[in-house]
C-alpha cells in the first residue's frame, strides 16, 4: 500500500521528520535512506508548447503500473491519475510548497540543458492530487508530501519519525497524531506530548495514542 516509507509511486512520498522530543534539543535535521526522491515529469512527452503540466492539466504514468515518471495527457483520458493543483518552475520538489492535502509531487526538469534553457516553465515542480480516492494526503491516510493536522506518525530511531495511517493499516502502527501545526513549540496545545518538525519550518505538535 501507500504507506512505504521507501517506495515511490503515484501515491507520493512518505517523508521523514525531524524529531523534537519534549525535554531535548531541536533536532537540525537529517538525511538517511527515506529521504525523499520525487518522481519526475518530462517535458518531452507534452502534447504541446504549453506550460508542462499546468494547472488544471493532468499527467499518467509512462508505463502502467509505474511510479517512477509521468506525462502530460487530457483530464479526459483513461490513462489520466491526476491532476495538476498548483505548478512551480522554481525550487525543489523536495521541500515543496503545494496545498495541504496534496498526494504526491512531480519533479519537472527539461530533457537537455538546451530544452531546459529555452523553455523555463520545462523545470521546477508540479503539486497533483488523484483523481480518485483513496487520498494519500488527506488527513491521516499516511502520505501526502506535507504533515498536516490529523496525520499520525510513528518514531524511529532518537530523531525521526515518519507518517503512517491512523487506522494502523501501514506497515507501522501510528504511536502519535498532529494535533496542531504551530510556529513555535511553546505555541502547542497542553496535551502534546511529542514535538515533529514539519514543512515551512514549523513545528507539529503531536499527542501520545
Amino acid at each position: 500500500m501507500r504507506n512505504s516509507p521507501h517506495r515511490i509511486s503515484r501515491y507520493g512520498p512518505v517523508l521523514p521528520l525531524a524529531l523534537l522530543l519534549a525535554g531535548c534539543a531541536p533536532s537540525q535535521g537529517f538525511t538517511g535512506a527515506n529521504a525523499y526522491t520525487p518522481p519526475s515529469g518530462s517535458p518531452a512527452s507534452s502534447p504541446s508548447a504549453a506550460v508542462f503540466l499546468a494547472v488544471g492539466t493532468c499527467a499518467a504514468h509512462d508505463r502502467v503500473g509505474t511510479g517512477g515518471s509521468f506525462h502530460q495527457v487530457s483530464c479526459g483520458d483513461p490513462a489520466a491519475v491526476a491532476k495538476v493543483t498548483v505548478r512551480r518552475a522554481t525550487g525543489s520538489a523536495a521541500n515543496p510548497d503545494c496545498p495541504d492535502t496534496t498526494d504526491f509531487v512531480l519533479s519537472v526538469s527539461g530533457t537537455s540543458a538546451a530544452q531546459a534553457s529555452a523553455s523555463p516553465d520545462a523545470q521546477g515542480y508540479a503539486c497533483l492530487r488523484d483523481l480518485r480516492p483513496p487520498h494519500p494526503g488527506d488527513p491521516g491516510m499516511g502520505g501526502g508530501p506535507n504533515t498536516i493536522v490529523g496525520d499520525c506518525v510513528y518514531t524511529e530511531g532518537p530523531d525521526e519519525a515518519e507518517e503512517t495511517a491512523c487506522s494502523g493499516t501501514g506497515k507501522h502502527p501510528p504511536g502519535y497524531k498532529v494535533i496542531a501545526i504551530v510556529s513555535a513549540r511553546a505555541d502547542c496545545p497542553p496535551a502534546t506530548s511529542l514535538y515533529v518538525g514539519v514543512q515551512h519550518h514549523k513545528v507539529g505538535c503531536a499527542r501520545k495514542l
